[in-house]
């Protein structure tokens, strides 16, 4: 991903960047039955580099895609809020299910939920995740540190 991001620009606004994920998320989601709320910041408090952007998009569709086929949710959120002025947070939510996310990956079963820990940790950011019956979150909090 590194080197495909080299190009990219940053959106203009937290809005347009979740935008094209957003629709394409909503409709899979609708179509299962899955009401989705989606609350992103009108601006961007300080912007994330083209790299970050990736690897938060990375997160979500991740996520969303774990929710679809795992977690039997009815409701998800989808959420990022500037927690301090140079820190984003990024939260994905699911009534589903749950599951043991920490046997998950003793088991070696998630590709996908190691490859979105090394994105993050590689972007000096950190990434949670919880989950009992009835709540899943992966928590994202990444630095917006700029040189």
């Amino acid at each position: 991903d590194s080197g495909s991001s080299i190009d990219n620009k940053v959106p203009e606004t937290p809005v347009i960047w979740i935008a094209p994920v957003r629709y394409r998320f909503t409709q899979l989601l609708e179509e299962m039955d899955i009401a989705v709320e989606w609350t992103f910041p009108k601006v961007w408090q300080r912007e994330p580099t083209a790299l970050q952007c990736l690897t938060l998009i990375r997160v979500v569709e991740e996520s969303l895609t774990n929710i679809i086929k795992h977690s039997q949710a009815t409701k998800v959120s989808v959420s990022m809020e500037y927690t301090q002025p140079h820190q984003l947070t990024l939260k994905i939510q699911d009534n589903g299910v749950g599951f043991n996310p920490e046997m998950v990956q003793k088991n070696g079963m998630s590709i996908g939920m190691r490859s979105m820990k090394m994105r993050i940790e590689r972007m000096g950011g950190m990434l949670d995740i919880q989950s009992v019956k009835g709540n899943t979150c992966v928590h994202v909090v990444m630095e917006l540190y700029q040189p």
